[in-house]
């Protein structure tokens, strides 16, 4: 990719601002002087959007596999500077003996039960018992200092000391 020189001889002159660190090695696409190389970028564009209305249909045909019957819509309109892509989905029946058999899916599917999200949820309730035990003590001791209470919320082996709380095992989930 060395030798290819997108923006020929015309090289844009640098402005020093704040802003520039995030873009500063941006070439702008009104500073491409080839439209020939501006259509070829458009066109990869349009590709990775067509891999997105792809997608949209897939989710549906996953959707009904599961009993809900939904309707996709999309639309691509070309714009100046790229595309504006717009993917609808309109819930239209359910199929009721497909939906019977996959409800638990369905159900799983919509409260997010899965160990990742389980998992999440213990970590979760963890740190909001660390945290109450350290402004517990912070305020009773008036020390501020929370990697001690922090180590004593958790014991010696890294665990919360609580008698209800089991420790964690891959096959507890």
């Amino acid at each position: 990719m060395s030798g290819f020189n997108i923006l020929g001889e015309d090289e844009p002159k640098e402005k020093k601002t704040k802003g520039q660190s995030v873009f500063r090695d941006v070439v702008w696409i009104w500073e491409i002087p080839s439209s020939h190389l501006v259509a070829l970028i458009a066109q990869a564009v349009r590709k990775q959007l067509d891999t997105v209305e792809n997608y949209a249909q897939f989710v549906a045909r996953r959707l009904q596999e599961m009993g809900i019957v939904v309707e996709v819509y999309s639309s691509m309109t070309p714009i100046t500077d790229g595309y504006t892509l717009t993917v609808s989905f309109r819930v239209r029946g359910v199929r009721k003996n497909v939906l019977e058999k996959r409800f638990k899916v369905v159900r799983r599917l919509a409260k997010e039960i899965t160990k990742a999200s389980s998992r999440y949820k213990r970590v979760q309730e963890l740190l909001e018992r660390l945290r109450a035990y350290e402004s517990e003590h912070t305020s009773e001791t008036g020390n501020s200092s929370s990697r001690t209470s922090l180590q004593e919320a958790t014991g010696e082996g890294g665990e919360v000391e609580d008698e209800g709380a089991r420790p964690y095992t891959e096959g507890n989930n």
